[in-house]
Formats: C-alpha cells, sequence, structure tokens
C-alpha cells in the first residue's frame, strides 16, 4: 500500500510502479512485488488489445505484436502518446456579437454601430464560422482516429468525452467544445484528479449545466447534482444537503464570452458543510473532497472498466480496482497498464463480446480496411447510427452495450459501410434478389448521401492489400480468410465463414471469373462486396 506517502511522492512512485520502471530503493523495499507483466499475446488476445485500447488493428498491425507481453505493447503505445497540438480557434466574444451573457446590446459595441441588415448579416456570418472551424477541428480528430498513430490517447479521449459529456446543441460557441475536447487528450492519460479539476473551471461544462447563474442569491443546484452524481461519487453516495452546499461552492465559476471568469460577487464565501466535512469551501475544494470520498475510485473504476471489458463487473472487481485508483493517486496511465496485465481481462466472456458503439464501428472498418479521408462522413453517419459526437442525448452521454443495436440501427450502419466501401449501389444493381429486405432502393440512398454530406466514394483498393498480404495466386480460401480476419474485429465463426465462401462464389458465377480472383478485373469489386456483406452482419459488431 502507499497510502503512507505524501501524496506528490505517492504519484511519482505510482506511475513509476505503473510504468514498470525500478524506483529509488527509499522509496521501495527489495522486497515489494513486482507488477505482473501481463500475458503473452496471440492474435485473439493482441486483437482485443487493440480493441479495447484503440480502435481495432490491421491483420499486419496483429501479427506484428503476436509474441509480445500485454504490457510491452502497453508501453509502445504510451511511448507514442504525446499531448495534441494547441488548437488555435478563432474566438467570437460578445463585443463581436453586440450582445451580453444575457441578451442584451453592449454600448459602443462595433457591430451595434453598423445598419441593421448588416449587423444581422455579420452575426450569422460569425455563427456560420465558428460552426465551420469546429467541423474542421473535428475532422482531424476521427483523421486521428483513423489513422492508429496514438490509440491509446485517442481511445482515452472518446471515453472521458462520454465520461464529461458536453452537447454542441447547448454551447453557444463550438469555441469552447475545441478547447474543452483538446484538454481531454491533454490530462485523459494523466490525473483523474487533474480532470475533475479542470472540469469545474470549463466553459463549455460550465455553460451545459447553466452554471453561468448559479449566484450566492440564486443557486443553482443542476452542475453540483451531476458532478456529485455523475462525474465523481455515483448515485447513493451523497445526500441533498450536499448538493445545495456543492452548489454554493460553484457560485461565481462562470464561462464568460468563451472563457473560465470567478466573480468574486456572485460567489458565496460563507460556511458549508460537505459530506461531513465543514468549511469555506470554493470548487477546487469541493473536487478535493469528493476525491478524498472512497466511493469516487469505486465509481470511476467501475465506469472504465465497464467501457474498456464490455461487460459490468463484479463487486469485487470494483472494490479491487477502485483501491488500486485511490493507491495511484488517481493516476489513469499505471490503473490501465495494470489492467493491461490483468489476466481476467482475457477472460473468455470479455473478448470479442463487446458491441461496439458507431464511432468504435466506423472508425475500427476505415482503420482496418484503410479506408481514409472519410472524417466528415464518419461524424454525420456515426450520429445517423446514435452517436453524435458533442450530442449526446442525456447528461448522462450515451447508453452503452445492447443499447447501441436495433433491426433499425444495425440496417443503418450496414448502409453506412456500404457508402464508405463505395459499394452500396454496386450491390443494389448486382445483387442476385433485388427484393431483398436489407437491400435499400435508390431513393433511401439518395436520402442518406444527403443526410451523411455523403457522395459517391471511390471504391478502396482491397485488392491491392490482398495481393500484399497473400500474393496474386490466392486461393478462394485464403481469401475468405483474410477478408474475415481484416474486417472484423473478433474470431469468425464457422457459419460466417461459410457466408462468405457462399457470396464470393455467387460473385464468380455471376462476373463471370475464372482463375486466381486477384488476377480479375473484378477483384476488387467482389472483395468490396464480401466486406460490406460481411460488416452488415450482427457478428460484425462485436470486438
Amino acid at each position: 500500500m502507499l497510502s503512507w506517502i505524501q501524496p506528490g511522492v505517492r504519484r511519482l512512485l505510482g506511475v513509476a510502479l505503473g510504468l514498470g520502471f525500478w524506483v529509488a530503493p527509499a522509496l521501495a523495499q527489495d522486497s515489494a512485488p513486482a507488477l505482473p507483466e501481463g500475458p503473452w499475446l496471440d492474435l485473439r488476445t493482441a486483437e482485443h488489445m487493440f480493441n479495447r485500447f484503440g480502435f481495432g488493428a490491421r491483420p499486419a498491425e496483429l501479427h506484428a505484436v503476436v509474441g509480445k507481453r500485454s504490457t510491452e505493447l502497453f508501453d509502445l503505445w504510451l511511448a507514442a502518446s504525446e499531448s495534441p497540438e494547441q488548437p488555435t480557434p478563432k474566438h467570437y466574444g460578445y463585443d463581436d456579437y453586440g450582445y451580453d451573457a444575457n441578451s442584451r446590446e453592449i454600448p459602443g459595441a462595433p457591430i451595434n454601430l453598423l445598419p441593421h441588415a448588416e449587423q444581422v448579416a455579420r452575426r450569422a456570418a460569425m455563427r456560420l464560422a465558428d460552426r465551420r472551424q469546429f467541423r474542421v477541428y473535428v475532422d482531424s480528430v476521427f483523421d486521428d482516429m483513423v489513422a492508429g498513430r496514438q490509440p491509446l490517447r485517442d481511445r482515452l479521449a472518446l471515453f472521458w468525452h462520454g465520461f464529461f459529456p458536453t452537447s454542441s446543441k447547448v454551447a453557444l460557441r463550438r469555441y469552447e467544445l475545441i478547447l474543452q475536447y483538446h484538454f481531454l487528450p491533454c490530462k485523459g492519460l494523466a490525473g483523474f484528479d487533474d480532470l475533475l479539476r479542470g472540469m469545474v473551471k470549463d466553459p463549455a461544462m460550465l455553460g451545459y449545466f447553466d452554471n453561468d447563474t448559479n449566484s450566492k442569491s440564486h443557486p443553482n443546484e443542476n452542475f453540483a447534482r451531476e458532478l456529485m452524481e455523475l462525474y465523481s461519487l455515483g448515485v447513493g453516495n451523497y445526500t441533498e444537503v450536499d448538493v445545495r452546499e456543492a452548489a454554493r461552492t460553484l457560485t461565481g465559476y462562470q464561462g464568460e464570452s468563451g472563457f473560465f471568469v470567478f466573480d468574486e460577487e456572485l460567489h458565496d464565501f460563507g460556511e458549508k458543510t460537505i459530506l461531513g466535512q465543514t468549511g469555506e469551501y470554493d470548487a477546487e475544494q469541493l473536487v478535493e473532497i469528493l476525491l478524498q470520498q472512497e466511493a469516487c475510485a469505486n465509481y470511476v473504476s467501475q465506469r472504465l472498466l465497464s467501457w474498456m471489458e464490455g461487460i459490468e463487473p463484479s463487486a469485487q472487481r470494483v472494490e479491487r480496482y477502485g483501491s488500486l485508483l485511490r493507491e495511484l493517486d488517481y493516476e489513469i496511465t499505471p490503473w490501465l497498464r495494470h489492467l493491461a496485465a490483468d489476466p481476467e481481462f482475457f477472460r473468455a466472456e470479455a473478448m470479442g463480446t463487446r458491441v461496439q458503439g458507431p464511432i468504435d464501428f466506423l472508425v475500427g472498418a476505415s482503420h482496418r480496411l484503410k479506408i481514409e479521408d472519410r472524417s466528415t462522413f464518419l461524424f454525420f453517419a456515426a450520429a445517423l447510427c446514435g452517436q453524435q459526437f458533442y450530442g449526446p442525448p442525456t447528461v448522462k452521454g450515451w447508453d452503452e452495450g445492447s443499447a447501441w443495436i436495433s433491426a433499425s440501427t444495425l440496417t443503418t450502419r450496414g448502409n453506412c459501410v456500404g457508402l464508405l466501401l463505395g459499394h452500396l449501389q454496386e450491390h443494389l444493381r448486382d445483387h442476385r434478389d433485388p427484393e431483398e429486405a436489407r437491400a435499400p432502393d435508390e431513393k433511401r440512398i439518395d436520402e442518406m448521401c444527403s443526410t451523411l454530406r455523403a457522395r459517391t466514394f471511390r471504391q478502396p483498393d482491397l485488392a491491392r492489400s490482398a495481393r500484399g498480404a497473400l500474393g496474386k495466386q490466392a486461393s478462394d480460401e485464403e481469401l475468405t480468410e483474410w477478408v474475415a480476419e481484416t474486417c472484423l474485429a473478433r474470431a469468425p465463426q464457422d457459419s460466417t465463414l461459410e457466408h462468405i465462401r457462399t457470396e464470393l462464389l455467387w460473385c464468380r458465377s455471376h462476373f463471370d471469373v475464372q482463375g486466381p480472383l486477384l488476377l480479375s478485373e473484378h477483384g476488387n469489386r467482389i472483395l468490396c462486396h464480401l466486406a460490406y456483406t460481411l460488416l452488415r452482419l450482427p457478428i460484425a459488431q462485436l470486438g
């Protein structure tokens, strides 16, 4: 246990232990147990690592790490994880728009001196420019996820986005959302305490929960309640009195014109009693009180375990990892490395059974199939499938697991993959059963293309990838296994392989292909059809 060490030293020690480094004898006795190095990776356990700590892997990436320790792979990802480059979005403030936070005209603001029609036009142009710069930034986020150069960093940033959800439908300025998302990968692998401290001063978060209206004369409990229930302690670990008192610590904390400000005139400097502690607390001290609670480490661990493993952890597993998080002084990186070393993380019920969220599914398919330059499409496609980036349905974020899938959303996922592969219209023209229920009609495709801001994409060169992996003379059985390994985020079932074989035989007959498929002019088109057919199946939604 590390509880006897000063917090600052304890954090350094926790990180050192988590990364597998030796620490000074004064801090770690020679008899201290070494952190387990994790199991040796085979294809399936390597794929599990890529799926849960990243967005899936190509066959070559999997084969390259077979034989390594799971923690060795984790350390490689950690070494590649850098803070993203600081974005420089243009800031549009109250003076630019000519109105203050209460929609009152600002005397002397330059825009208010213009003719009314020009004022309206300029404000509309600023709002449009703000939305566009947000879309450009989000495109870069999706590009990074698909590229897979820093999977650990990007994966954890997406988790924290769901943990601390904020909505573009509420935020007045996308500028605030850009800066918030930049903060998540910067701190996502550091300490949860840093994340929580940052969020109580985050303009987008404060605006999302109307904390701008939280003052000593009119306390607003919205943010205080969710800070306890959703972001630190969980249900049942606080009282209504705690919420009211916590709201007082947050008075005067505002996001003004895109920046955090502390308004002393609105802050309640009086004594508060929160979770059994009394003092003249502010929001930063509230965070410290929350972090001291055993429930906080357990709640964060439960959320991380559920997300990383895809199944609800047992109470004993939550307690074990909650205790670890407290020992590590809330450092996330060594906590994750411990998970990567844990044999239970690789138990059969956790591997290949997690229902992928829309972003997971679409980004993973794009990465495995080497489909790039589709970031705008991926954003709108994920939203159509139920996961709009910066558009959670509620303050709780998104429901995970089986909630992602229904008959309707499964069909929508298949259609999005068809468009992504540049294959959906080809499928309509060529399918042997035009009346098949899963084949959408031309009008439906046109509607989807409009909704997704999509065009007819060029088909990816899957034949080139197959030739590189198997050679030009590859047999149909080799191609069947290659398609399954490339498209799926888990081991295929025998019935899945048989389904691909049947489709491949039909394609050979339909296009009258003789001899090696990869020597045929129709080879790439057929491989795209097989990928489309496979990614529409329920098994393809698991990873």
